[in-house]
């Protein structure tokens, strides 16, 4: 039996807080154990007939019904993390794939693979109405619920959820939130120091101790799917979107790179005669590889009779007159991607920072980053560490950034 860790409304916001929780229900769930295989089980939650807070084993829902209820998770470590509906896992899997994941490089369909062959088959397991196999989306899903509940915790803070809607998306809100502290100083180890990246020496002439430390700042070619939208920072909400849904009702526009009018009906540019043959264009190159061959032989005036092909149709041979160039003209065909993860290491290999770039590694662009990352001048290293550290040095050197940026001894 899976039961909520609380017999009475803690709920600030009751009317009555203590009353005794009532109205039990169960459901019939899973857990995913370490050394007991799969465990069939039944998740019990009750709740305040006052504040309409339902309480689970692993969240409290406050008026679930309600569109925009969230799941508010307990800050006390539990034996088993919430994964998925009826889905548990054991905390001791959820750190078993955690380190696999991180030094291994093992995928989650390898881990569930293994944990259906290996783990999850044990003397002891107890048949279940629901799936004895695990997946590679609870694998993920675990995954990120165990790392989201321990960042809460760090932080003193309670997790929520959205508590309907799809699960794919459900931990997106609380992700974005953290990657953006990690963009500045919320990394746990950004007050790191150690032997290998904090040196303190007597000066020689002064015979005053000082410090040196060092870190290095590069782009990790990491992209990722974007909106096409130009300067816009919106997550797309699937893999396979070009849009983000914020810009979702511009996908009619022209494909012609910065044009905003609208695409005609059955071309994906709109009536301009260049943006129209630009299309053209590109048609022409998805021939078949033959067409592109006779069009190319036809224009060095080599005959394209041979022993094992006919002579082409006329249609062909209309297809086959040299493209006429539009000129600059582009078409975003392709996906756009960002372009680098920007990391911030120090000598002994702890990364203190990242963000994501998502045009270019430009100096403004690294300054920006290294702003962030030290907001305060006393808390810039000494040295920094950068492949393209002369234009750097002489961007941290104007006035927009001397003030924070003279307390540099070397870039």
């Amino acid at each position: 039996m899976l039961c909520p860790p609380h017999t009475t409304c803690v709920e600030p916001s009751c009317p009555k807080p203590g009353t005794k929780l009532g109205n039990l229900y169960a459901t019939e769930c899973r857990i995913f154990t370490l050394r007991r295989g799969v465990l069939p089980a039944r998740n019990i939650s009750a709740a305040c007939r006052y504040c309409q807070t339902r309480y689970h084993y692993a969240f409290s829902v406050k008026q679930p019904k309600q569109p925009d209820s969230k799941r508010v998770y307990y800050q006390q470590t539990l034996a088993y993390v919430h994964a998925q509906t009826a889905t548990y896992v054991e905390d001791s899997v959820c750190r078993f794939f955690e380190n696999l994941i991180s030094s291994a490089h093992a995928s989650t369909t390898n881990l569930a693979r293994s944990y259906n062959s290996d783990l999850g088959r044990t003397p002891t397991t107890m048949k279940t109405r629901l799936s004895h196999e695990i997946s590679r989306s609870i694998v993920l899903d675990a995954f990120f619920m165990h790392a989201l509940l321990r960042r809460a915790r760090r932080y003193g803070n309670r997790l929520e959820l959205t508590h309907r809607g799809e699960n794919e998306h459900r931990f997106d809100a609380a992700m974005d939130a953290y990657n953006l502290i990690m963009s500045g100083t919320g990394q746990p180890q950004y007050a790191h120091a150690c032997l290998d990246c904090f040196k303190i020496f007597e000066d020689p002439e002064t015979h005053e101790l000082r410090f040196m430390r060092g870190g290095t700042t590069d782009g990790v070619t990491i992209g990722h799917p974007r909106c096409r939208i130009e300067f816009c920072r919106i997550p797309l909400r699937s893999m396979k979107d070009k849009l983000c849904p914020t810009h979702v009702h511009l996908g009619d526009r022209c494909l012609a790179h910065n044009c905003d009018q609208k695409a005609s009906h059955g071309h994906i540019t709109c009536d301009k005669p260049a943006h129209r043959a630009k299309e053209e264009e590109h048609e022409r190159g998805a021939e078949p590889a033959f067409m592109d061959l006779d069009r190319r032989l036809q224009k060095d005036g080599v005959s394209t009779h041979t022993p094992r092909r006919k002579a082409t149709s006329t249609s062909t041979q209309h297809r086959s007159a040299p493209s006429q160039r539009s000129g600059a003209i582009k078409l975003d065909l392709a996906r756009f991607w960002t372009h680098n993860d920007q990391l911030f290491i120090l000598c002994c290999g702890i990364i203190i920072s990242r963000t994501t770039f998502y045009h270019d590694e430009g100096v403004s662009s690294v300054a920006q980053f290294l702003r962030s990352t030290f907001p305060k001048p006393w808390l810039l290293p000494t040295h920094i560490f950068y492949d393209h550290a002369c234009g750097l040095l002489q961007h941290l050197q104007t006035p927009v950034n001397a003030t924070l940026f003279k307390f540099f001894s070397s870039v």
